[in-house]
């Protein structure tokens, strides 16, 4: 068996094994003792992808919630702004200069 150590991005290291002479069972199953791996250290690394996994799902739900309420801002901001061109449009917020007192510097 052989060990190969390729470094990745944020010092994330992959571990390749080349294995020549795996050792199986009658049933074709390999046995993970037969390579020095203790199923502690197994249990180990699955409990934490486990408590990965839920701490990424509470995150993406978080997010979730984020962009929900920005979206439905966005859509309120929408709305009023459509509002308010249409008012302009119309003319409605156009004062009539004959109901207008001059300046006082007139």
């Amino acid at each position: 068996m052989e060990i190969g150590f390729r470094k990745r991005q944020r010092g994330v290291v992959n571990i390749a094994l080349a294995v020549t002479d795996v050792p199986t069972y009658s049933d074709g199953k390999i046995s993970l003792g037969d390579f020095g791996l203790m199923a502690d250290a197994e249990d180990e690394r699955i409990e934490a992808l486990e408590a990965r996994i839920a701490y990424q799902d509470q995150t993406i739900e978080e997010l979730n919630q984020s962009i929900t309420e920005q979206w439905k801002i966005i859509d309120l901001l929408t709305k009023k702004l459509s509002t308010l061109e249409e008012q302009v449009r119309s003319g409605s917020y156009i004062a009539d200069p004959a109901s207008e007192k001059p300046p006082p510097h007139y």
